[in-house]
């Protein structure tokens, strides 16, 4: 009988402990209070939903992270991870962590994006050995939930209505929130949170960080506040949290404006094409603004064509669209001396462009506002009021983006999110800029080295916000992670000092 007692006894005690057990599963925030944010933390399996042709074997994850880790029990959301793992032999096993930009810049880890990893790694032998991990920021792309704006797409079918736009922005928001989603939730702090959640979850013991336009202000926070196991920073197009880059869309485009005149002007064959190419520049901006032209967009994959009257501030920030590659920038010239000439199919191509990155799958417009908006709610926009004053061709453009201010829409807090102090931090860092860069300037990328002991500064001369893209600045990469406190000053010299500009005589 005693026997039986005490095995009861035990059948007892092992129930409550998985009652107790059924208990606390049941109940996040009692996890959450007992072991922290990351106890409900998962990396999960999955089967890829489609073949990259990339060269490297694929293999696929959900990551599954709290929303707000600051409150019990919260929600968790799913973030989608790619590995393209190295074939080489021996295997590195410090991994490459690509972190998009953006803010909202997806990482294209749905189907949808299959052919943009189609080749890819045939021209990054700079990996050496190493896996390549993407991920995509929550919120974004093929993350759940993907904190996209349907009302704001709509608004494509009439771009110049003010008081449309403002009122898409805000129905989104109002959605957003109505659907659960916590809006104070989505912030470079968050962003760091998940990269060092992906790094435990791997359990990686070193990793190098390459961080793209605003993944490299995510790379940067994690290098202030949690360097242990990072190898390295690739700094690829730099902004550093002491810029609040959308305040300066005035600066960095006259700057950018400038360089490319200055070099027009320098080289014989664009002088000779294009003699008066600052004058027609703003010649047809300021003829756009009293008559618009319609111009329809050429077909693309993600959005059918449409035509656009496009004025002064349509075709400003189509400008703004081509400026951000080396190839748009070698065609400016040509395309103003076209529409200066009444060729409005010049602008066809350009504009494509510009419009899939305005209302196509490529920014996640929710994400790119509540980042931007959480890390910085109130920010100074006098360089953009003076400059709207000081030119006069640019003054519809910049008085558009102030009068569409996401921030008192998008966000309630009224302190920055961000710690906005520059980052001091001994991670060797390698900062890649080009020269004709309008979204992250070469004077950004100088203002990060110099905070970071063991950076080194290339400089793509002849490149713009595609820089890493380059093959001298392929080359830097490779040599530094091979050995990162190696000399890389001489691998992109000061020549070529600009793209081969498009010939006047050359057809589309």
């Amino acid at each position: 009988m005693r026997r039986r007692t005490v095995v009861a006894a035990i059948l007892l005690a092992l129930a409550a402990g998985a009652a107790g057990y059924v208990y606390i599963y049941e109940r996040p925030w009692l996890l959450d209070g007992l072991y922290g944010p990351e106890a409900r933390t998962e990396l999960v399996p999955r089967a890829c939903d489609f073949a990259s042709e990339s060269g490297r074997r694929m293999t696929c994850y959900t990551l599954y992270v709290p929303e707000n880790r600051a409150r019990r029990g919260g929600r968790l959301i799913r973030l989608p991870v790619i590995v393209f793992e190295a074939p080489e032999r021996p295997k590195q096993e410090d991994p490459v962590l690509l972190i998009s930009g953006g803010p909202g810049a997806v990482a294209y880890t749905e189907k949808r994006f299959a052919h943009m990893w189609k080749g890819k790694f045939k021209d990054l032998p700079w990996l050496d050995g190493r896996d390549l991990i993407v991920y995509d920021q929550r919120g974004v792309g093929g993350a759940r939930p993907a904190l996209e704006c349907p009302e704001i797409d709509a608004t494509r079918d009439d771009p110049m209505n003010l008081e449309r736009a403002k009122a898409a922005m805000a129905a989104c928001r109002d959605r957003l929130a109505r659907e659960g989603v916590d809006l104070e939730a989505y912030d470079t702090n968050a962003n760091a949170d998940d990269v060092l959640s992906l790094k435990a979850k791997f359990g990686w013991k070193s990793v190098n960080l390459w961080g793209q336009s605003y993944g490299t202000r995510v790379a940067l926070t994690l290098a202030r506040r949690n360097p242990v196991g990072i190898r390295t920073l690739i700094l690829d197009g730099a902004y550093p949290p002491e810029i609040a880059g959308k305040l300066h869309m005035a600066s960095a485009f006259t700057a950018t404006m400038e360089r490319i005149f200055e070099a027009c002007e320098k080289d014989a064959e664009c002088h000779g094409d294009y003699p008066d190419f600052r004058r027609r520049f703003e010649q047809v901006v300021e003829r756009l603004r009293a008559r618009p032209m319609a111009v329809k967009s050429d077909p693309s994959p993600l959005l059918p064509p449409k035509v656009f009257q496009v004025n002064d501030v349509i075709f400003l920030s189509v400008v703004d669209s081509l400026l951000y590659t080396t190839d748009g920038i070698a065609k400016l010239p040509w395309v103003v001396e076209r529409l200066a000439e009444g060729k409005s199919e010049a602008l066809q191509d350009p504009l494509a462009d510009w419009d899939q990155v305005a209302y196509g799958p490529f920014v996640t417009a929710g994400v790119s506002y509540l980042v931007d908006c959480n890390d910085t709610p109130v920010a100074d926009d006098s360089e953009e009021r003076r400059a709207a004053k000081q030119l006069p061709h640019l003054s519809g453009w910049l008085n558009y983006a102030l009068a569409v201010k996401p921030c008192p829409i998008w966000t309630a807090r009224k302190a920055p999110g961000l710690d906005r102090a520059p980052v001091k931090s001994d991670v060797p860092a390698l900062v890649v800029s080009g020269w004709f860069d309008v979204a992250t300037p070469p004077e950004w990328a100088v203002i990060t080295a110099r905070a970071l002991p063991r950076s080194q500064l290339v400089v793509v001369r002849a490149a713009a916000h595609d820089a890493s893209e380059q093959a001298c600045a392929q080359a830097a990469l490779g040599a530094f992670l091979a050995k990162p406190d190696r000399d890389l000053t001489l691998f992109c010299g000061p020549t070529p000092s600009h793209p081969r500009f498009k010939r006047k005589s050359e057809d589309e």
